[in-house]
């Protein structure tokens, strides 16, 4: 069994390519959104810093990347 990771920085920067595509294909993310969780969960930028990059709040970079958070947690178990 794969490890799953409890929080969006847990994560932050320890996902493989592989599965964050098939989450982020499962959830059909738009590219704003694939773009916010790639340089979070691939890149390892801290969520704030990835809001600013974007020009977009905080909440909305954290509610991608729990949503794809549960993804990737059903694809690791």
């Amino acid at each position: 069994m794969s490890r799953t990771f409890e929080t969006v920085s847990a994560a932050c920067g320890r996902v493989s390519r592989a599965v964050f595509a098939k989450a982020a294909r499962r959830r059909s993310l738009s590219f704003e959104s694939y773009r916010i969780a790639d340089e979070v969960f691939l890149k390892g930028y801290r969520q704030a810093t990835v809001a600013r990059h974007a020009g977009v709040s905080r909440q909305r970079v954290h509610s991608v990347c729990r949503e794809l958070l549960e993804e990737i947690n059903k694809h690791l178990q």
